[in-house]
């Protein structure tokens, strides 16, 4: 299950939400993501391509910034 998925979108902000208890927090196709301030379900931070071990970010063609996230 993916709890959000972005394509096509070079500046789409995602700010200070709870994801979690999903597979895949955030999917990105071709954007730019600012993804910071979010709870990932951990807090150590997202996992996937995040350095934590909460719901994974996953990108390809683009990035998702997602540091500092937030801890509860």
């Amino acid at each position: 299950m993916i709890g959000i998925q972005a394509s096509v979108a070079w500046s789409t902000k995602i700010n200070y939400n709870t994801i979690e208890n999903k597979v895949i927090g955030i999917q990105g196709f071709l954007c730019i993501i600012n993804a910071r301030h979010n709870y990932w379900g951990s807090p150590m931070g997202p996992g996937g391509r995040g350095i934590g071990i909460g719901d994974k970010l996953i990108w390809i063609f683009g990035r998702i910034f997602y540091f500092p996230w937030n801890a509860s």
